[in-house]
Parts: C-alpha cells; structure tokens; sequence
C-alpha cells in the first residue's frame, strides 16, 4: 500500500513537472502592453484622473478579474496559452478588446457566412466581412440597409479583426474604430 501512494505521488509530481511547469511559463511571457497607440488605456489600470479614487479601483479590479476568466477560459477551450486585455479612451468613445491566442491562425469568420445582401433584399447586411491589409474584419451594423435606400451610416458601429501567423492569432473587438485602425494596433502586437 505504501508503494502504491508513494507511486502516485511520483506520478503527480512529474505530471506538474512535465505539463504544468512549462505551461505556466508559456502564458507569463509576451505580456500585452499597458497601452496602445492612439491613448487607448488598459482598463484593469486605476485610472487616477479618477475623482472617484475608490471607484476607479474596483473598477480595474474587477476588469483584471473578467481578463483572467477570459484568459482561463480561452485556455480550457484551445488548450494553448492566452493573452486578454480591455483598452479604452473615454473622451473619444474608443473601447477594443484584444486576444491573443499562442496557435496558428485559422480562418476568421465570427458572426457567421457573409452573403450577398441582395439576396436578402438588403443594400448592406447587418455585418460584412473584409481583408483589410494582412487581416480580416468583421463590420458590424446598428441595423441593415433596405434594398434602394441609402447608406448614411458609412462606419461601423464595431469591428471584429484577426491578424495572425504560425505563432499566434491576434483578434480585436472594438467600438469607435474603424478596421483600418484595428488592424493598424494588432499589426503593431505582432511586430
């Protein structure tokens, strides 16, 4: 019997030297940046233009709490290491989303197949999808465009965009963008 847990413990102990070890010093490296070009803040950040001070720092611990749930979560699913971080810059209306997940990037289609609007007798679907230098977005729409109708909403109200290469796919989510300037901050991650 002694052997036996003796035996397990060996097992586990080299189970956490072989698996976990590594692991934990994949997902500690390439940390994302405090902040972005363009002002854009880290959110988990305590702001201290803040006149609220107590505020400001629940704030950006609960935004450190939902990144390392993101984290986690992204890394149960894909079983590779990641990296989540929320920038943003209130004055302008700007918040991004950026992950990072350390796989080869696939192909990036998020909200489904893009069809040709005119089948649905649209001028402009809700979402489209672009290749916008070396990534692909995602255009989001408050609402569709009717067939013969104008577009005055020319923007998207939000952006979904993947740049990525064998070493990692790198995804934004933002509002007040457009996927020019998403794609220009992932280019600057990757680089």
């Amino acid at each position: 019997m002694v052997g036996v847990v003796v035996g397990l413990v060996i097992l586990v102990a080299m189970v956490a030297f072989v698996v976990l070890l590594p692991r934990i010093g994949e997902s500690s490296g390439g940390a994302l940046p405090d902040a972005l070009p363009g002002g854009l803040t880290a959110t988990d950040i305590v702001d201290e233009t803040q006149s609220d001070s107590a505020g400001a720092e629940e704030f950006a611990q609960l935004q450190g709490d939902l990144v390392a749930s993101a984290e986690a979560r992204l890394e149960e699913v894909y079983d590779v290491p990641a990296r989540v971080r929320t920038y943003r810059d209130p004055e302008r209306g700007i918040q991004v989303t950026v992950l990072v997940i350390e796989s080869a990037a696939g192909p990036f289609v998020p909200d489904g197949p893009p069809v040709d609007p005119q089948l649905l007798g649209y001028t402009r679907n809700l979402t489209d999808l672009v290749a916008v230098g070396d990534g692909t977005c995602s255009l989001i729409w408050q609402q569709p465009v009717p067939a013969g109708e104008p577009i005055t909403e020319p923007d998207p109200q939000a952006v979904k965009c993947q740049v990525g290469d064998a070493e990692g796919a790198y995804q934004l989510i933002g509002v007040g963008i457009t996927a020019e300037q998403a794609v220009e901050l992932l280019d600057g991650l990757v680089a």
